[in-house]
């Protein structure tokens, strides 16, 4: 039985996000020793659901290569039930926190441009377009 390069890449993936958990946790910060540790911060929150995903794709991936010959009925339905939840982790978790990480992050780059003085990306702020918007719906709503 040869590898298939997928499975091959999700246990690299899977090692590569406990290398990264591991030096993660080696850091010592003042952050991490208040109220919540690193569970407060969303991005170690990802970094786990991803690791966790990952390790759920490689233990399906294992799982299917050893019940590949096999004619037992009760593999299978385990086998089944560990895709759904592969499956139910990527559509539920790993996915939406995944997307909305790096949107939050724009979110707070552009609230912290908003604030600064003589900036000079000013122009492309939220707050500009959301003036722009406002006043293309005044011109609008007078031409009714």
């Amino acid at each position: 039985m040869a590898l298939v390069p997928c499975q091959v890449l999700r246990v690299a993936i899977l090692l590569s996000y406990f290398s990264i958990l591991c030096a993660y946790n080696a850091i010592d910060m003042p952050a991490h020793q208040t109220y919540g540790g690193s569970w407060k911060f969303l991005t170690f929150i990802d970094l786990v659901i991803q690791a966790v995903f990952f390790g759920i794709c490689v233990l399906t991936d294992l799982s299917s290569l050893l019940t590949k010959g096999s004619d037992s009925q009760e593999q299978e339905r385990q086998l089944k039930k560990l895709i759904s939840l592969r499956d139910w982790m990527m559509a539920v978790l790993a996915f939406p926190v995944g997307v909305l990480l790096p949107y939050r992050k724009q979110c707070w780059k552009a609230g912290f441009l908003d604030k600064r003085p003589n900036n000079s990306l000013q122009g492309f702020s939220v707050v500009y377009i959301r003036g722009m918007w406002e006043s293309q719906n005044r011109k609008l709503n007078r031409c009714e």
